[in-house]
């Protein structure tokens, strides 16, 4: 780093300092922050292609990130993170806008239960009928090495207003002894898109498989063109029951993590294409969704009716067609999942 650039980095963590300090945090654990762990240390990506700037007032730009850059978090003002990322093989310090950054939801929320389901195995079937090489095969692979935690795991992002409203769902589970179990956050374009044609291919090869869609349409099921998941604002989630708890420790902050667990029984397997697993009687759009009735499968599960209720009361919405499936819709929707996340550069806080 040359001297310019070390002076502009001192700059930068003073004034993270004074931010910082005169922020209103959360208290949770021994720090101060809004998380169960603070955001300095978590991987962060680049929704879109984002400005990196030398100070957070915005007066000098270094560089434009592309979409899908990967960086670790080092800081926050009110609007904007202080990250350390690489660009052309030179490290760079600077300033990105905060409600564009998908951030690392494992760095943050560690208490959640998370299993990609489709970087492992996926899930995917409708009617029960296994998509031709798509089900329980590895569609993307966002498992790796998390340094913060000293141990491999899955890297699921969301954008950060998003990841704000997970944690306050997380916490009312929390204290029913409940944790969420997220299958999966941020996904590929070229992954959505694959499952697309082949459920399509799949419709027209197999009446059962027809009948259990063509009532509602496949678009309910798997977009046919961008859906939340690329945008950063969407999960995949179900509901566990706690069975024990375990205190560790990264850094200098404490945290707890699921030790065991057992999953409520929802109204279908996670990632059932086809109207047994949808949310409400009847398709209804996404502003219209309190007044809708249930459908069967809703009524009779008692976790999928918890589950709604800590997601919806913390400010996301369900999807009428997916009773796993939450969105935040005030997040932005320009993300459109062109790049693979197969990067964690997570440190301890």
């Amino acid at each position: 780093m040359n001297e310019r650039k070390k002076i502009n980095f001192v700059i930068a963590i003073v004034l993270v300092t004074i931010v910082i300090t005169t922020a209103v945090p959360v208290t949770a654990g021994k720090g101060v922050f809004l998380f169960e762990l603070p955001v300095e240390g978590a991987t962060g990506f680049c929704s879109i292609d984002m400005t990196l700037y030398e100070c957070f007032d915005k007066a000098v730009i270094v560089d434009t990130l592309v979409a899908g850059t990967p960086f670790t978090i080092k800081g926050e003002s009110e609007s904007m993170f202080f990250i350390d990322t690489i660009i052309n093989n030179h490290e760079f310090y600077g300033w990105v806008d905060k409600y564009t950054t998908l951030i690392n939801l494992p760095d943050i929320i560690p208490s959640i239960v998370y299993y990609d389901s489709n970087s492992n195995a996926s899930l995917f079937k409708s009617s029960g009928v296994d998509l031709p090489h798509i089900t329980g095969e590895q569609l993307y692979d966002c498992y790796t090495y998390n340094e913060r935690f000293d141990e491999e795991q899955y890297v699921m992002p969301v954008l950060y207003d998003m990841a704000c409203k997970i944690y306050l769902a997380q916490q009312a589970a929390l204290k029913d002894g409940n944790s969420l179990k997220i299958y999966e956050t941020y996904r590929p374009h070229s992954v959505q898109l694959n499952v697309c044609s082949t459920l399509s291919e799949l419709m027209s090869n197999n009446s059962t498989v027809y009948n259990g869609i063509s009532s509602w349409g496949k678009g309910w099921f798997i977009s046919t063109g961008y859906s939340n998941h690329q945008r950063g604002r969407a999960m995949d989630v179900s509901l566990v029951k706690i069975d024990e708890m375990e205190n560790r420790s990264s850094g200098d902050c404490d945290f707890s993590v699921v030790a065991s667990y057992t999953e409520y029984v929802m109204p279908t397997e996670m990632h059932e294409l086809s109207t047994k697993a949808i949310t409400f009687k009847y398709a209804v759009g996404r502003d219209a969704w309190q007044t809708a009735p249930l459908s069967k499968g809703m009524q009779k599960s008692e976790g999928a009716l918890l589950l709604q209720q800590y997601c919806t009361n913390a400010g996301m919405t369900p999807l009428a067609s997916e009773w796993w499936h939450f969105d935040d819709t005030t997040c932005p929707d320009k993300c459109t999942g062109s790049f693979l996340i197969d990067t964690c550069l997570s440190e301890t806080p």
